[in-house]
Protein backbone atom coordinates (compact mmCIF):
# COMPACT_ATOMS: atom_id res chain seq x y z
CA UNK A 1 0.00 0.00 0.00
CA UNK A 2 2.81 2.43 0.99
CA UNK A 3 4.71 1.70 -2.23
CA UNK A 4 2.79 2.84 -5.14
CA UNK A 5 0.92 5.75 -2.69
CA UNK A 6 4.56 6.99 -2.51
CA UNK A 7 5.23 6.48 -6.19
CA UNK A 8 2.48 8.47 -6.83
CA UNK A 9 2.95 11.53 -4.41
CA UNK A 10 6.55 11.48 -6.07
CA UNK A 11 5.44 11.44 -9.82
CA UNK A 12 2.56 14.16 -8.94
CA UNK A 13 5.68 16.28 -7.61
CA UNK A 14 8.16 15.64 -10.49
CA UNK A 15 5.24 16.88 -12.93
CA UNK A 16 4.65 19.86 -10.58
CA UNK A 17 7.54 20.72 -10.99
CA UNK A 18 7.94 20.45 -14.83
CA UNK A 19 4.90 22.22 -15.07
CA UNK A 20 6.18 25.54 -12.52
CA UNK A 21 9.23 25.78 -14.65
CA UNK A 22 7.29 26.19 -18.37
CA UNK A 23 5.59 28.93 -17.02
CA UNK A 24 8.79 30.35 -15.10
CA UNK A 25 10.23 29.93 -19.12
CA UNK A 26 6.94 31.59 -20.64
CA UNK A 27 7.49 34.49 -18.10
CA UNK A 28 11.09 34.79 -18.20
CA UNK A 29 10.25 35.01 -22.12
CA UNK A 30 7.93 37.92 -21.47
CA UNK A 31 10.85 39.41 -19.73
CA UNK A 32 13.32 39.73 -22.58
CA UNK A 33 10.70 40.62 -24.94
CA UNK A 34 10.55 43.63 -22.71
CA UNK A 35 13.72 44.58 -21.24
CA UNK A 36 14.57 44.45 -25.44
CA UNK A 37 11.80 47.00 -25.93
CA UNK A 38 13.47 48.70 -23.37
CA UNK A 39 16.71 48.48 -24.92
CA UNK A 40 15.13 50.09 -28.74
CA UNK A 41 13.66 52.82 -26.30
CA UNK A 42 17.05 53.54 -25.25
CA UNK A 43 18.43 53.82 -28.34
CA UNK A 44 15.34 56.57 -29.60
CA UNK A 45 15.53 58.39 -26.48
CA UNK A 46 19.30 58.53 -26.92
CA UNK A 47 19.03 59.60 -30.52
CA UNK A 48 16.07 62.37 -29.90
CA UNK A 49 18.36 63.85 -26.85
CA UNK A 50 21.68 64.29 -29.06
CA UNK A 51 19.45 65.88 -31.46
CA UNK A 52 17.93 68.38 -29.21
CA UNK A 53 21.52 68.87 -27.23
CA UNK A 54 23.15 69.78 -31.09
CA UNK A 55 19.98 72.10 -31.88
CA UNK A 56 20.59 73.72 -28.70
CA UNK A 57 23.89 74.44 -28.58
CA UNK A 58 23.80 75.09 -32.53
CA UNK A 59 21.17 77.85 -31.83
CA UNK A 60 23.57 79.07 -28.78
CA UNK A 61 26.95 79.62 -31.45
CA UNK A 62 24.75 80.87 -33.71
CA UNK A 63 23.40 83.41 -31.67
CA UNK A 64 26.30 84.75 -29.88
CA UNK A 65 28.40 84.91 -33.48
CA UNK A 66 25.15 86.96 -34.70
CA UNK A 67 26.14 89.28 -31.77
CA UNK A 68 29.56 89.73 -32.22
CA UNK A 69 28.72 90.65 -36.36
CA UNK A 70 26.46 93.04 -35.17
CA UNK A 71 28.77 94.74 -32.93
CA UNK A 72 31.78 94.34 -35.42
CA UNK A 73 33.59 92.66 -33.32
CA UNK A 74 36.01 89.93 -35.29
CA UNK A 75 35.34 86.45 -34.32
CA UNK A 76 38.23 85.32 -36.00
CA UNK A 77 40.72 85.90 -33.02
CA UNK A 78 40.88 87.21 -29.16
CA UNK A 79 37.86 86.78 -26.14
CA UNK A 80 34.89 86.23 -28.82
CA UNK A 81 36.78 83.60 -30.66
CA UNK A 82 37.62 81.86 -27.10
CA UNK A 83 33.50 82.52 -25.97
CA UNK A 84 32.68 80.21 -29.26
CA UNK A 85 35.46 77.98 -28.43
CA UNK A 86 34.05 77.44 -25.32
CA UNK A 87 30.44 77.09 -26.76
CA UNK A 88 31.21 74.49 -29.13
CA UNK A 89 33.35 72.45 -26.89
CA UNK A 90 30.64 72.70 -24.00
CA UNK A 91 28.02 71.21 -26.98
CA UNK A 92 30.29 68.54 -27.81
CA UNK A 93 31.05 67.33 -24.15
CA UNK A 94 27.05 67.25 -23.79
CA UNK A 95 26.73 65.24 -26.74
CA UNK A 96 29.13 62.80 -25.31
CA UNK A 97 26.97 62.30 -22.30
CA UNK A 98 24.19 62.17 -24.14
CA UNK A 99 25.84 58.87 -25.86
CA UNK A 100 27.42 57.57 -23.07
CA UNK A 101 24.65 57.60 -20.45
CA UNK A 102 21.87 55.95 -24.00
CA UNK A 103 24.67 53.73 -24.79
CA UNK A 104 24.50 52.44 -20.51
CA UNK A 105 21.05 52.31 -20.82
CA UNK A 106 20.57 50.21 -24.10
CA UNK A 107 23.50 47.84 -22.43
CA UNK A 108 21.65 47.36 -19.46
CA UNK A 109 18.30 46.58 -20.99
CA UNK A 110 20.19 44.35 -23.58
CA UNK A 111 21.95 42.52 -20.76
CA UNK A 112 18.62 41.68 -18.69
CA UNK A 113 16.96 40.57 -22.07
CA UNK A 114 19.83 37.89 -22.52
CA UNK A 115 19.68 37.17 -19.12
CA UNK A 116 15.51 36.34 -19.16
CA UNK A 117 16.16 34.30 -22.44
CA UNK A 118 18.71 31.68 -21.17
CA UNK A 119 16.48 31.37 -18.02
CA UNK A 120 13.86 30.81 -19.70
CA UNK A 121 15.92 28.48 -22.01
CA UNK A 122 17.07 26.71 -19.09
CA UNK A 123 14.14 26.28 -17.60
CA UNK A 124 11.89 25.05 -20.83
CA UNK A 125 14.66 22.83 -21.70
CA UNK A 126 14.42 19.35 -21.30
CA UNK A 127 17.13 18.34 -20.05
CA UNK A 128 17.05 20.17 -17.01
CA UNK A 129 13.42 19.68 -16.36
CA UNK A 130 14.48 15.47 -16.87
CA UNK A 131 17.62 16.30 -14.07
CA UNK A 132 15.38 17.90 -11.57
CA UNK A 133 12.59 15.30 -11.87
CA UNK A 134 15.12 12.76 -11.37
CA UNK A 135 16.99 14.29 -8.49
CA UNK A 136 13.13 14.62 -7.02
CA UNK A 137 12.76 11.00 -7.73
CA UNK A 138 16.24 9.60 -6.08
CA UNK A 139 15.87 11.91 -3.29
CA UNK A 140 12.01 10.39 -2.29
CA UNK A 141 13.37 7.06 -2.73
CA UNK A 142 16.12 7.39 -0.75
CA UNK A 143 15.11 8.95 2.10
CA UNK A 144 11.84 6.44 2.04
CA UNK A 145 13.98 3.38 1.27
CA UNK A 146 12.70 2.65 -1.68
CA UNK A 147 9.28 3.80 -0.97
CA UNK A 148 8.52 1.48 1.24
CA UNK A 149 9.69 3.16 4.75
CA UNK A 150 8.88 6.72 6.63
CA UNK A 151 5.03 6.27 4.90
CA UNK A 152 2.67 7.78 7.60
CA UNK A 153 1.04 5.79 9.28
CA UNK A 154 -2.16 7.97 9.63
CA UNK A 155 -2.13 6.95 5.59
CA UNK A 156 -2.97 2.87 6.78
CA UNK A 157 -6.39 1.85 7.59
CA UNK A 158 -6.53 0.10 10.68
CA UNK A 159 -9.94 -1.97 10.96
CA UNK A 160 -11.43 -0.33 13.09
CA UNK A 161 -14.21 2.15 13.47
CA UNK A 162 -12.60 5.71 12.04
CA UNK A 163 -11.99 8.21 14.84
CA UNK A 164 -11.81 11.23 12.96
CA UNK A 165 -10.49 13.51 15.68
CA UNK A 166 -9.05 11.11 17.44
CA UNK A 167 -8.76 9.82 20.61
CA UNK A 168 -11.16 6.76 21.68
CA UNK A 169 -10.02 3.01 21.40
CA UNK A 170 -11.04 2.87 18.10
CA UNK A 171 -8.06 4.10 16.39
CA UNK A 172 -8.63 6.56 14.40
CA UNK A 173 -7.48 6.99 9.93
CA UNK A 174 -6.33 10.99 10.47
CA UNK A 175 -4.04 10.40 13.83
CA UNK A 176 -2.34 7.02 13.29
CA UNK A 177 -3.26 3.56 14.42
CA UNK A 178 -1.59 0.24 14.19
CA UNK A 179 -2.08 -1.35 10.42
CA UNK A 180 -4.47 -4.45 10.11
CA UNK A 181 -6.72 -5.37 6.80
CA UNK A 182 -9.06 -2.91 4.79
CA UNK A 183 -12.42 -2.55 5.90
CA UNK A 184 -15.18 -4.17 3.83
CA UNK A 185 -17.30 -1.29 3.40
CA UNK A 186 -20.48 -3.40 1.58
CA UNK A 187 -19.93 -6.74 3.31
CA UNK A 188 -21.43 -8.35 5.97
CA UNK A 189 -18.69 -9.63 7.88
CA UNK A 190 -17.21 -8.92 11.08
CA UNK A 191 -15.23 -5.78 9.21
CA UNK A 192 -18.25 -4.37 7.58
CA UNK A 193 -18.54 -0.93 8.63
CA UNK A 194 -21.63 0.53 6.81
CA UNK A 195 -24.15 -3.05 7.43
CA UNK A 196 -22.20 -5.36 9.91
CA UNK A 197 -19.76 -4.93 13.46
CA UNK A 198 -16.20 -5.20 14.08
CA UNK A 199 -14.50 -5.22 17.24
CA UNK A 200 -18.02 -5.47 18.72
CA UNK A 201 -19.05 -1.66 17.25
CA UNK A 202 -22.61 -1.08 15.93
CA UNK A 203 -22.83 1.54 13.45
CA UNK A 204 -26.13 2.54 14.79
CA UNK A 205 -25.83 1.35 17.67
CA UNK A 206 -22.84 2.52 19.31
CA UNK A 207 -20.59 0.20 21.24
CA UNK A 208 -22.45 -3.17 22.43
Amino acid sequence: MPVPLMLIGTVLQMGSQISANMKAAEAARNNSKWYEEQAQLAIQSMHRQMRITETQYAQALGTQTSAYARGGVDTGSGSALGVLAGTLANGIEELAAVRKKGEMDIKLARSRSLLEADQAQQLGSFGANAMQAAGTFMTNYANTQGFGKGFPDSLVPTGKPPSFLGGGSGGSYLYGGAPAQLPSYYGGSSSSYLFGSSNGYSVTGGYK
